[in-house]
């Protein structure tokens, strides 16, 4: 990110003069409790934030600021800070400080925070609650010196205490404490003097944006105008975030996350994290900007295959050092035309015979029909004795391997085990309406094959890993079916598929 954002263009002249008069230093901070995905949401907004201030004006995770707010005595903070900050504003530019915490912070010196009662007011009285920041002390002594922008994010209570469930003696005595930080944060938030802009966004929301079905554009822009960064610049940088894999609801007994969803209901509060204060209140200060389709996909596609173009360049570069060669310069455009944009050339149909390997990208539109499609792919290798490699970072059900072990010479294969140095893939990937000419040939060329064709795929590809075999026999158990009789199973969708 640092390297990108020091190469690149020159930087955005979106600082007005009026809003340096008013507030020369803009401070942005990532608040939230435990767990509700600070680490892999902080990336993509510091690649915006070093895209308009550049590495001169920006000032992140600055350990002069936490030592005052975290290890500095209440009565001596003012004054420290003012030593700090009043030579900043005296340069008179546009900066950023960017800090990001959690409450609480850190895995030592909690155990006071199991107590019931008079533990949050306890901790207040701190002045470092959870051993963190003082959320309410940090907006009015900031206030002085910079405009303060509250990024909260929110995450469900289950899925957040989840991340340490080990912390605070366990799930359930961590998700109570967690749901009191909660109460906290909301305490602090719903002063109507509080001297900060603040606004929410979920983390299930941002998890949302790497979907290949979804738009991510609302969402970047509302995102963009509060933190006054380029929207483009987030786009960039959300193209390679990826979401957190684990369920807890599947790990966990339903006692206990069901008792973590009441304290969750009990932390939520409609009155503070509605509409109005949601972070797509932002979108309706500016226009959405407008996508063609067929651009639209070219940049889904190019984005989707960077992690491929990387490992291929770091493939080419590792051969050219054993050489004492460097790669040549323009080399990582060349290898991204060549693997993705080039493949959508109108009427293009690759030849089987010119490739070693099938990409097959599975999307997020559910299960069976992401299988029965990569089944087909794998029929289509299996005749053209290519190799079928699945990309499913993006998959809504997880990684393939982690539920099977096929069994065919000819895949389907985890991404990371292609010959990155001579891999020339077949992509076959679609948004939408569109798709890359891999898919049309695919399904054009199978077009005739007959179910029971297909099934003799299945059979080679149909076998589970030991933990997942191990689960699905403790859950026919449950059944009380009798051992190796034939059953039907009927899948009851919930109208999933016509929301939205």
């Amino acid at each position: 990110l640092a390297s990108i954002a020091v190469e690149g263009p020159k930087e955005r002249s979106s600082v007005t003069p009026d809003v340096v008069a008013r507030h020369p230093i803009r401070c942005i901070f990532l608040v939230g409790v435990e767990g509700v995905g600070h680490h892999g949401l902080m990336p993509p907004l510091l690649y915006a934030i070093l895209r308009k201030y550049r590495f001169s004006r920006t000032y992140i995770w600055w350990r002069a600021l936490r030592k005052i707010f975290l290890h500095t005595a209440v009565a001596e903070r003012k004054e420290k800070l003012r030593s700090l900050m009043e030579p900043l504003v005296a340069r008179g530019e546009p900066m950023v400080v960017f800090e990001w915490t959690s409450w609480p912070w850190g895995a030592e010196c909690r155990e006071r925070f199991r107590d019931s009662g008079t533990c949050l007011t306890s901790e207040v009285h701190t002045g470092n609650p959870g051993n963190s920041i003082d959320l309410r002390e940090f907006c009015e002594l900031m206030s002085a010196y910079a405009e303060v922008r509250l990024l909260v994010l929110r995450r469900d209570l289950v899925a957040s205490a989840f991340s340490h469930c080990e912390w605070d003696g366990g799930f359930a005595s961590h998700a109570k404490v967690i749901a009191m930080f909660h109460e906290y944060l909301n305490s602090v938030l719903s002063e109507p003097t509080l001297p900060a802009t603040w606004r929410w966004i979920s983390y299930e929301e941002i998890s949302e944006l790497c979907r290949l079905s979804t738009d991510p554009r609302k969402v970047l822009v509302a995102l963009a105008t509060f933190l006054d960064v380029a929207w483009e610049d987030l786009a960039k940088a959300f193209a390679f975030f990826r979401p957190s894999t684990k369920v807890a609801r599947h790990v966990l007994p339903e006692s206990v996350w069901k008792e973590a969803e009441r304290l969750n209901a009990s932390a939520v509060s409609d009155k503070l994290y509605n509409t109005s204060t949601h972070i797509l209140a932002e979108a309706s200060r500016v226009a959405i900007p407008k996508s063609s389709g067929r651009n639209e996909f070219n940049d889904v596609l190019a984005s989707k295959l960077g992690a491929a173009v990387r490992r291929r360049l770091a493939a080419e570069a590792s051969v050219a050092r054993e050489r004492g060669e460097a790669l040549a310069p323009g080399r990582a455009d060349e290898v991204a035309v060549e693997m993705s944009r080039s493949l959508l050339t109108a009427g293009a149909r690759p030849r089987p015979e010119d490739f070693c390997c099938v990409h097959f990208f599975l999307g997020n539109c559910g299960f069976g029909s992401e299988v029965n499609n990569l089944l087909t792919a794998l029929a289509f290798c299996t005749r053209e004795s290519l190799r079928c490699v699945v990309e499913d970072v993006d998959w809504n059900s997880g990684l393939v391997h982690s539920y099977f072990m096929p069994r065919s010479p000819f895949g389907p294969f985890p991404a990371d085990s292609c010959d990155h140095r001579n891999c020339q893939p077949i992509i076959v990937l679609r948004h939408r309406q569109y798709a890359t000419p891999g898919w049309f040939l695919i399904a054009e060329s199978l077009s005739a094959m007959t179910l029971l064709q297909k099934a003799a795929f299945a059979k080679d590809f149909w076998h589970f890993t030991p933990e997942v075999e191990k689960q699905l026999a403790a859950r026919r158990l449950t059944w009380a079916l009798p051992p190796g009789e034939p059953y039907v199973a009927v899948h009851i969708r919930m109208g999933d598929k016509v929301q939205g």
